[in-house]
């Protein structure tokens, strides 16, 4: 009989006899030789026919005082398995399953691929950051799309300077990269040689470039040996509706280009910015550099650094002033240029809360209507405002688009009677007297007839309080029926027609043949 059946029997005897067969030092010590060739061997072979046991019922059950266990349940599950290293029977892996909730069955799947767990996932606490941003010993497995995988890098760059296609992001390098970018966002705001409502020296900067052609504002007279003697200076509008409340620390600059066209004196230009209050005040924000001499046209930038934040009112506007200082000899003529290709501006820090003036937030739809205008794309100067005052506290009004395209600078007209359509036309004032309904503005006259005049014009006039509005008055040619064939087109010479104004309207001249009846007159417009 072999040693197996030896160890198979001795496993239903007691501790005592079991003891009592193996060899000292093991717990059981087996050794045999298979050489029957063709035969299939089992080392340990237990068959049990199971009428209802309890689930906890064992197949196997061993161990130590030592505190080793290696149980496998009547339903297969090992308990506490511990795996060790071949070599190194120290070096052993556990399994902590505390993790997951009672009576739940978790699934490992295993990839057609080695896998090196030390791989998966962020790196614990205290791993070391390579030189070259990627964290050491860390990637993640990601599908591919094709059905197969592959290991990536994490990296930990806040400049992103590897700019991968192919390695991923820390969650803190996003972070710090998406701060910076949102915390030093810049505002531009362009010169142009548009006169500003403040008046004298002042012209308007925009926050569109208005992409007009170079112009120059020019300053002569400059005395010799004066320093701060002004040039030019140029304001934003009232910044209300650019949401703008702060200027954050940072640095300011100002670009345009420069000429001294007359004299010999050296010139060196320099910029002031200052914040100006509804009433005129202006506060000194920041002073620019010096400029090297300047002689021939050339581009100019200027800087100054504002080390703390400055506080804005709705109705401030920012000014930036360009001066300079002349020194001896006989004085100078300084051209600054602005537009055309020079993009002259002044670009300074801005705040993130400018976004909520570019993009319409989800949650909060609604812009001021000081703030939302629409711009032709050919010329930024002409531009739609809408105006909300006039309604009704706590009422939402709608504007309905019908199916079709629509003129709104010819949306009204007014047609009026002049004669009955059968009784032949007689010239007179005020054939007929109407007023106005509302304030309009008139962009077109016309006339008809029911019966056309012959041998001669028919002319019609129209009067606003007692004068004419019309410089070239309105006429049907002998034989037609509409002023819209005239020969000589009506010419409007006032083209604002108050609210409850007195009109009339009178008959100058008609057929001399046939008088022609049934006249009429189409006053066409819109409500200002």
């Amino acid at each position: 009989m072999r040693k197996i059946t030896a160890f198979l029997t001795a496993l239903l005897f007691t501790a005592e006899v079991f003891a009592q067969t193996c060899t000292v030092g093991y717990l059981c010590n087996m050794t045999d030789t298979w050489d029957d060739a063709g035969e299939t061997w089992d080392v340990i072979k237990s068959v049990v026919t199971d009428t209802g046991s309890d689930a906890d019922s064992k197949f196997i059950d061993m161990s130590a005082s030592s505190g080793g266990i290696f149980q496998v349940l009547k339903g297969g599950q090992w308990i506490k398995p511990y795996f060790a290293d071949v070599t190194d029977n120290t070096k052993t892996v556990n399994w902590d399953l505390t993790g997951i909730s009672a009576s739940t069955l978790r699934t490992i799947t295993m990839p057609d691929a080695n896998v090196n767990l030390s791989l998966i996932g962020l790196p614990v606490e205290g791993t070391a950051v390579l030189s070259t941003g990627e964290v050491a010993g860390t990637s993640v497995l990601t599908e591919k799309g094709d059905g197969t995988s592959e290991w990536r890098g994490v990296l930990d760059e806040d400049d992103f300077a590897s700019d991968s296609a192919t390695q991923l992001a820390s969650q803190q390098s996003i972070k710090t990269y998406v701060d910076d970018a949102t915390s030093s966002m810049e505002i531009s705001f362009f010169l142009n040689d548009t006169a500003s409502d403040i008046g004298g020296i002042y012209y308007d900067m925009t926050t569109n470039n208005l992409g007009g052609a170079e112009s120059p504002l020019t300053t002569s007279g400059l005395v010799a040996s004066t320093p701060d003697q002004d040039l030019v200076n140029f304001a934003t509008d009232i910044i209300s509706g650019l949401g703008i409340l702060e200027i954050p620390a940072g640095t300011f600059e100002a670009h345009f280009h420069a000429a001294r066209t007359v004299g010999n004196s050296q010139s060196n230009i320099y910029a002031e910015i200052y914040k100006r209050a509804a009433g005129g005040a202006e506060t000194l924000i920041v002073t620019t550099e010096l400029s090297s001499a300047i002689t021939a046209k050339r581009g100019v930038s200027l800087h100054a650094h504002m080390a703390t934040d400055t506080a804005l009112l709705a109705t401030d506007r920012i000014v930036l002033k360009l001066l300079v200082n002349i020194g001896s000899g006989s004085g100078a003529t300084i051209v600054i240029y602005q537009e055309g290709t020079t993009v002259s501006r002044l670009v300074f820090p801005t705040t993130t809360e400018i976004l909520n003036q570019i993009f319409v937030r989800q949650d909060s739809p609604e812009l001021a209507d000081d703030v939302f205008r629409i711009q032709d794309d050919g010329d930024l100067t002409r531009q739609i405002d809408f105006q909300a005052s006039g309604i009704t506290t706590g009422n939402t009004r709608t504007i309905t688009m019908p199916d079709y395209d629509i003129d709104l600078g010819a949306q009204e007209s007014f047609i009026i009677a002049i004669s009955d359509e059968t009784t032949d036309l007689t010239t007179g004032t005020a054939k007929v007297t109407f007023r106005m309904p509302y304030a309009f503005t008139l962009t077109a006259v016309r006339s008809s007839v029911t019966l056309a005049p012959t041998d001669a014009v028919f002319t019609v006039d129209i009067n606003e309080t007692g004068s004419t509005i019309l410089g070239t008055k309105l006429t049907i040619d002998a034989t037609e029926k509409t002023s819209t064939t005239a020969d000589i087109p009506p010419v409007i010479s006032d083209t604002t027609l108050a609210d409850d104004a007195e009109m009339t309207i009178d008959i100058d001249t008609i057929g001399s043949t046939i008088a022609g009846t049934g006249a009429k007159v189409t006053m066409i417009g819109y409500q200002p």
